[in-house]
């Protein structure tokens, strides 16, 4: 008697059918699960940067007041004098 659709597979070709499908379907599969679980590791550290944005901006706005302050005593201040700072305030300003 002969087969209608061929022979049937045996050990061998079943394994290789085997891992051909493992390759095809297992290995995408694993890097978009690994991608996706970067993805929300990286989406949960985003909360330690809102922090850091934060104090960078008030560092910043604390470094305008002070060229702020700096600018109008170069300028003469607000009362017209010109008030140059001498040596010494200018090496207590630097260590600060």
């Amino acid at each position: 008697m002969v087969p209608l659709f061929g022979a049937v597979p045996g050990g061998p070709e079943m394994l290789i059918i085997l891992l051909v499908l493992v390759f095809l379907f297992g290995v995408p599969l694993v890097l978009l699960l690994g991608g996706a679980a970067l993805g929300a590791k990286l989406f949960a550290d985003s909360g330690a940067d809102d922090e850091r944005v934060d104090r960078l901006a008030e560092e910043l706005a604390e470094t305008k007041a002070e060229l702020r302050e700096l600018r109008e005593r170069q300028e003469g201040g607000p009362d017209g004098t010109d008030d140059v700072p001498d040596s010494t305030d200018q090496t207590e300003s630097r260590s600060s």
